[in-house]
């Protein structure tokens, strides 16, 4: 199981958080999809960027099909972070 962190530009974010739970991921428990977003920006002197922070549980088995799904819509910006949790598993 992998813990992952996307962030993506306000305007994507909703079609990327369909893409991702339709892709598979965040299914837990009784929940068919819990993936979470957090509203961010960065700024700086010349810009900033309305982002989301998406974040959700997905298999293995899946994880490729949804970088997929989200650099098809996202291509441009979007950042991903992952990480093994079954390191976290008791």
């Amino acid at each position: 199981m992998k813990k992952v962190v996307v962030f993506v530009s306000a305007p994507e974010a909703g079609e990327v958080r369909e893409a991702i739970a339709l892709s598979g991921a965040g299914r837990l428990g009784n929940y068919s999809s819990t993936v979470n977003h957090v509203h961010t920006g960065f700024g700086d002197s010349m810009r900033a960027i309305d982002e989301e922070r998406i974040e959700f549980a997905c298999d293995d088995d899946t994880f490729a099909t949804i970088i997929d799904a989200i650099n098809g819509i996202a291509p441009r910006y979007a950042a991903v972070e992952s990480w093994n949790m079954d390191a976290f598993a008791r």
